[in-house]
């Protein structure tokens, strides 16, 4: 919907132009809310996002961590191994 304009300044709108124009205005005004909704939203959904990844880092460090010290348990250092019985 184009925005009307006056072609001269000493003209006034008309009743029409002042219809389309205040149905123009709410429909900006609608549009602007929705927007700021689907903003707010989604500012939400990152600060929660953000939050379960730093959730996923921690488990990932901890994880890590743990199969260090698994692997430290199981893998013992061969100098400190008996040798086989058959030598």
């Amino acid at each position: 919907m184009a925005l009307l304009t006056k072609h001269n300044e000493a003209d006034h709108p008309t009743p029409t132009e002042i219809t389309l124009l205040t149905e123009q205005l709410h429909n900006l005004q609608m549009t602007q809310s929705y927007q700021e909704s689907t903003i707010e939203s989604l500012e939400k959904t990152v600060v929660q996002q953000h939050a379960d990844i730093q959730q996923l880092q921690d488990q990932v460090r901890l994880l890590s961590e743990y199969l260090k010290t698994l692997k430290q348990d199981f893998i013992k250092n061969p100098g400190d191994e008996s040798p086989p019985p058959h030598y």
